[in-house]
């Protein structure tokens, strides 16, 4: 039986959820924010939630991110985009690490909430509208081709 993979995002605030999803595998990844407005300098957090919507357990990464220090360091194989409102895309100021650890065993309908990272320390925010993207590349991390929808967020001055 073939599983299903799906990437999903979702932007959750107090009044409302927005839930989009692609892909094949079993497992459904969902990116938040707690809020869509943040003040410049306050952290800007950005979860990662899996959870394997198949009927039997799958293999994830347990490990996928460090925001530990100075900076920010993903798995290899994982990419934030960040663009801004005009269409430029910021650079990603963190680190990337190659993981070797076996893994964790995600059951069926299990969640596992695999990171929180500060898009704050990942680039450089100004006061302005901004979209997020997750992406997955298996020929750096050896663990799934897949993009996530977006999330837009806003940044204001103090």
């Amino acid at each position: 039986m073939l599983a299903m993979l799906a990437i999903s995002i979702s932007y959750c605030r107090a009044d409302q959820q927005v839930t989009e999803s692609v892909g094949s595998k079993g497992l459904v990844f969902a990116i938040s924010q707690p809020t869509n407005l943040f003040t410049k300098g306050q952290a800007v957090s950005l979860s990662l939630v899996v959870r394997n919507a198949g009927q039997s357990p799958i293999r994830i990464p347990s490990l996928f991110a460090h925001d530990e220090g100075s900076s920010v360091a993903l798995r290899s194989g994982m990419f934030l985009i960040c663009q801004k409102a005009n269409g430029a895309f910021l650079a990603f100021k963190g680190l990337y690490f190659k993981a070797s650890e076996a893994g964790r065993s995600l059951g069926a309908g299990e969640v596992y909430k695999a990171m929180t990272i500060d898009l704050s320390r990942c680039f450089d925010l100004e006061a302005g509208t901004y979209d997020v993207q997750l992406l997955f590349a298996t020929r750096d991390s050896g663990f799934v081709d897949a993009a996530s929808n977006r999330i837009a967020f806003t940044v204001r001055e103090e």
